[in-house]
C-alpha cells in the first residue's frame, strides 16, 4: 500500500512499478525473488513473488496462525514489544480480514501474557479495543512491580530494625 501511494503521488507509469519496486528493495529480499524474474516482469507478477517468496500466501498463512497462538512473552520482555510481535503475526495471519485479526490478537494477547492477574482484569474489558487493552495492561504491570518493590523495600526496611529483646 505505501509503494502505491509513493507510485501515484510521483506519478509513476504502471509499467514502470515493478523496476520501481525491485530498486527500493532491500538485499536479501532481493536475493530471494531474482530467481523468479524476467525481463518482463509485471508489477502484479512481482507482488505475487515477493508474497509467495515471504510468506504472504494462503498456505504459509497457517504457520503464521500457529505462531501467534503459541509466542509466550517472556519473562522480562516489555508488554508493548510483546504485542507488536503478536500484531506482526495477526496482520500476516489475517491480512483481509481486520475483525478476525482483531479478535485473534485480542485472544492470543491475553492468553499468552505470562501473567495471570494482569490477563483476568483484561478479561473482564471485553469493550475495549486492543490499543485499550494494551495500554490498561502496561498500567497493570506497572502497578504490580511497583507494588513488588514497596512489599521489598518493607521487608527490607523490617529487617534492619533493631530488636527487642
Amino acid at each position: 500500500r505505501r509503494f502505491v501511494s509513493y507510485a501515484d503521488a510521483i506519478g509513476a507509469a504502471p509499467e514502470e512499478r515493478a523496476n520501481m519496486l525491485i530498486s527500493l528493495l532491500d538485499d536479501p529480499t532481493l536475493n530471494r525473488i531474482e530467481r523468479h524474474l524476467e525481463p518482463d516482469t509485471t508489477y502484479g507478477d512481482l507482488v505475487g513473488i515477493l508474497r509467495r517468496e515471504t510468506g504472504l500466501n494462503l498456505p504459509n498463512r497457517e504457520g503464521f496462525r500457529t505462531q501467534l497462538r503459541s509466542l509466550r512473552r517472556k519473562k522480562e520482555e516489555d508488554i508493548g514489544a510483546f504485542f507488536l510481535k503478536l500484531y506482526g503475526l495477526a496482520k500476516k495471519s489475517y491480512p483481509n480480514h481486520p475483525e478476525v485479526r482483531d479478535a485473534s490478537l485480542r485472544e492470543s494477547f491475553i492468553n499468552q501474557l505470562n501473567a495471570p492477574n494482569i490477563s483476568a482484569r483484561l478479561r473482564e474489558v471485553p469493550e475495549h479495543t486492543n490499543e485499550q487493552i494494551l495500554q490498561l495492561a502496561r498500567t497493570l504491570q506497572s502497578c504490580q512491580s511497583a507494588t513488588a518493590r514497596a512489599d521489598t523495600m518493607m521487608v527490607e526496611t523490617c529487617a534492619s530494625l533493631p530488636e527487642n529483646t
